[in-house]
């Protein structure tokens, strides 16, 4: 077995291991599967915590809002050995609600541990308290591969969707994951 070989094959097992670690300890929403986990195109994954304000506050009727975002990666195991955590903050705009939406986009921005810098776009999708925010680095570390920002909602007073004012902050704990394919 080369060494290449021995390494794809010791990081699968490493994200894998690093997946249930963390969905037993309750930081990764259920959503992630042992298959999503193996797929040798995953260049790695970091836990990922944040927090996040609607504008205006978002009730159960899909309207356009805007999101802006911030919070941290960590730990992750990553190709690039030297990243062992990182803080992100973007914003989006689009059209959504309390229990569905999609059609919206915005920006992120990677501070890594190592100096380096990440920048990229992505897309709102969400469902209730579970959200999938795919998208694509354009610049920096990692340019031209995917990511996916899963999350589970855990921070916020779903109440709030149902008043007039909306919900206007959440926070969320999940996984962040990079693919390894450069598109």
């Amino acid at each position: 077995m080369t060494s290449a070989v021995r390494w794809r094959r010791n990081r699968r097992v490493a994200v894998l291991l690093a997946l249930v670690a963390m969905s037993a300890s309750g930081l990764v929403p259920r959503m992630i599967t042992v298959a999503q986990a193996q797929t040798s195109s995953v260049d790695g994954v970091c836990g990922e915590s944040g927090h996040g304000t609607n504008t205006p506050g978002v009730t159960f009727s899909p309207e356009q809002h805007r999101f802006t975002l911030s919070g941290g990666l960590g730990p992750c195991q990553l190709s690039d050995s030297s990243i062992h955590s990182g803080t992100y903050s973007g914003s989006a705009s689009g059209a959504y609600g309390c229990a569905a939406g999609r059609g919206g986009s915005g920006l992120l921005t990677i501070s890594w541990n190592n100096g380096k810098r990440s920048a990229g776009t992505f897309t709102i999708g969400n469902a209730g308290p579970a959200a999938v925010l795919p998208g694509r680095f354009t610049s920096g570390e990692f340019a031209g591969r995917r990511f996916v920002l899963r999350y589970l909602i855990t921070g916020g007073d779903p109440s709030a969707c149902t008043s007039g004012r909306g919900l206007t902050d959440i926070s969320w704990q999940g996984v962040f994951g990079i693919s390894a394919v450069v598109i």
